[in-house]
């Protein structure tokens, strides 16, 4: 039928009417703050208003309140009731930090499951999936000792559940998807990660190892060489000097540091290393051949660089023979599975390419023991080299090898100990050198010295010699250029001549002295090369 008319009654039964029984007074919401204090205007500010205006006409209908209260009752009470009544929503991963953080990574990162979980699966990466895609994931499902249950939990309640995806959220669809699709992630995306990233330390260990060898190899240089008959000569003919009677016919050559501990009694900072780079240095002035300690830097700059990267390497072999042992385990459980056969064929061909090259690597570094041995091998005292970090280290990797019953403990005890040995030579013969440039750059800095104030007496002398004056040495001996002038002035003034100043007895120094340059002069005060002990200090 047609509308009714504005204000009409309701006819009995339609929607908003109430019944017969309905009290007159309903609890109702507090409308009366509906616009709030400050936009409300009350009745003193009325006057003069629009709104005053606006009262005065008649509405040309009536409101319907009934209605009006019908839908603004307050209902809360009922409200609350529908909100507990409400099914709570069951997630499938319960811990609601992950399931934000997963959220968060996948908003983030975009990565192709089609990819994702054949290079799960296979451990190695395939289409759009990388190194860096492999090591972004790997602490979601990589178990450690603090959160192994709560992974396994996770990983069962993705293998069990039947329910619908539409209600699960993207970071939990994310997560059924690599457990279900690859139930042994946990265990397989270390040995992905380790089979991408120990192509590139097998290369670098490789090029270390060369490192390694040329260091020990430029020991066999004709400077070296001449080095070592100097510290036989001394050695022995101190022995001879203080009656000792045992003649050395060779040290083992980590041993030459100790040459730094042999201190003069007549001077603390000159040791036995100062002398024998004074005797060098001696050598190539007297004969003009060029002076080998500036060559033996060379050798110092490849000890420097072989000991960049030592400790790595020597880390790199008990951790690939403990991941090899980790992947001997899951070939042997997928051997007879058809769905791993493209692990087990690929794991296989990587396990022997991972034999071979180890077993080469090593033999590198066994034949740098070969070479030392030619020299006496290495003086190595265990004890001595328990407390340093990277020791403590080396054996606990071999003893997680030892701790797996991965290879015989008399074969694990045999590398350990070449291993360590090889440490503790590269590691002292690279202080060696480190002091031996200081005990080089200390002597030239004490021949400079030395040669400055031989200058400085010559001047002396001279500028007596040049005004007749006897017996010059009295006056030199013990004084400076200021005290020589002074004596100097004593007698010009008991002669009646006009007293030097510094300015004239340079101006003589320059007229008379033409052999001595002023730089030459001027480097009385400031030598080109600061003279320093043996630790670094400055020289007095």
């Amino acid at each position: 039928g047609p509308p009714m008319p504005p204000g009409a009654p309701r006819p009995p039964g339609a929607p908003g009417v109430p019944s017969a029984g309905t009290p007159a007074k309903r609890k109702m919401k507090q409308l009366a703050n509906l616009f709030g204090t400050k936009s409300r205007i009350n009745a003193a500010q009325l006057r003069g208003t629009e709104w005053e205006k606006i009262q005065k006409k008649k509405l040309k209908f009536d409101v319907d309140t009934d209605f009006l209260e019908e839908m603004f009752e307050d209902k809360g009470s009922k409200a609350v009731k529908k909100e507990e009544k409400k099914e709570e929503v069951k997630h499938l991963i319960e811990d609601g930090a992950r399931r934000q953080n997963l959220m968060i990574f996948l908003s983030r990162n975009k990565i192709n499951m089609e990819d994702l979980i054949p290079s799960i699966r296979s451990c190695k990466v395939q289409g759009d999936i990388t190194l860096d895609t492999l090591e972004l994931i790997s602490p979601m499902f990589v178990p450690t000792d603090k959160n192994r249950d709560t992974l396994m939990a996770e990983r069962q309640a993705c293998l069990d559940y039947e329910g619908p995806f539409d209600i699960l959220e993207k970071g939990e669809i994310f997560l059924h998807q690599v457990w279900t699709g690859a139930p042994s992630v946990g265990e397989k995306l270390p040995l992905a990660i380790f089979m991408e990233d120990i192509k590139l330390n097998f290369m670098s260990a490789r090029e270390q190892i060369q490192l390694l060898r040329d260091a020990v190899r430029r020991l066999k240089s004709w400077k070296f060489s001449e080095f070592l008959q100097v510290v036989l000569k001394i050695t022995n003919h101190l022995s001879t000097f203080l009656r000792m009677p045992k003649t050395t016919a060779g040290v083992k050559l980590n041993a030459l540091p100790l040459l730094c501990d042999f201190k003069s009694p007549m001077d603390s900072n000159f040791s036995g290393l100062h002398f024998i780079t004074s005797q060098l240095l001696d050598n190539a002035e007297q004969t003009g051949k060029p002076n080998i300690l500036m060559e033996l830097d060379n050798i110092a700059d490849a000890f420097e660089s072989a000991c960049s990267g030592l400790t790595s390497t020597l880390y790199l072999f008990p951790n690939v023979l403990l991941e090899l042992w980790k992947m001997c385990t899951l070939l042997n459980n997928s051997k007879d599975n058809e769905d791993e056969l493209e692990f087990f064929e690929g794991v296989s061909s990587f396990f022997e390419y991972s034999i071979d090259i180890s077993s080469d690597l090593n033999g590198m570094l066994v034949s740098i023991h070969e070479f030392l041995n030619g020299y006496g091998g290495i003086l190595f005292d265990p004890p001595s080299w328990k407390n340093r970090e990277e020791v403590k280290d080396i054996i606990g990797s071999w003893e997680r090898v030892r701790g797996n019953k991965i290879i015989e403990d008399q074969k694990i005890d045999e590398k350990l100990n070449s291993d360590l040995a090889l440490f503790a030579f590269y590691s002292e013969m690279k202080e060696f050198f480190e002091k031996f440039s200081a005990a080089h750059l200390y002597m030239i800095a004490v021949r400079e010295k030395e040669m400055h104030e031989r200058e400085l007496e010559d001047i002396k002398i001279s500028m007596l010699s040049e005004l007749d004056y006897d017996e010059p040495e009295e006056v030199v001996e013990g004084n400076g250029l200021e005290e020589v002038r002074d004596a100097i002035n004593e007698r010009r003034v008991a002669d009646g001549i006009t007293p030097l100043n510094l300015s004239s007895s340079r101006n003589l120094r320059q007229s008379n002295l033409n052999r001595i340059s002023d730089d030459r002069v001027s480097g009385l005060r400031f030598s080109s090369v600061t003279p320093r002990n043996a630790d670094g200090s400055l020289m007095r």
